[in-house]
């Protein structure tokens, strides 16, 4: 009966060592997870400040050259001048 308890208790104490372990690697995954995830959002974050910039300049210039070309076409047909103010408004809108 002694040896019965005794090897009932070492096979319940390695079942608690085995689900001790098994917490331990799923803390260690969540753990790579979750840094993993941070990593992602640091890249998607610089891509996006990247892609940012590099359609910002272009935009900007055409705002300044259709707003110079507005300024400039008081004595050109009203139809360039109307197509010139969508060019402006629509870069407008993509900047904001």
């Amino acid at each position: 009966v002694f040896v019965s308890q005794l090897w009932q208790s070492n096979l319940a104490s390695a079942h608690e060592r085995h689900l001790d372990a098994l917490g331990v690697c799923e803390n260690n995954n969540r753990i790579m997870v979750v840094d993993k995830l941070r990593q992602l959002v640091r890249a998607k974050e610089a891509m996006v400040h990247v892609i940012s910039h590099e359609l910002r300049t272009p935009l900007l210039g055409i705002i300044a050259l259709s707003s110079s070309m507005l300024r400039g076409s008081k004595h050109q047909a009203v139809e360039l001048a109307a197509f010139l103010a969508m060019i402006r408004s629509a870069s407008t809108c993509l900047l904001n």
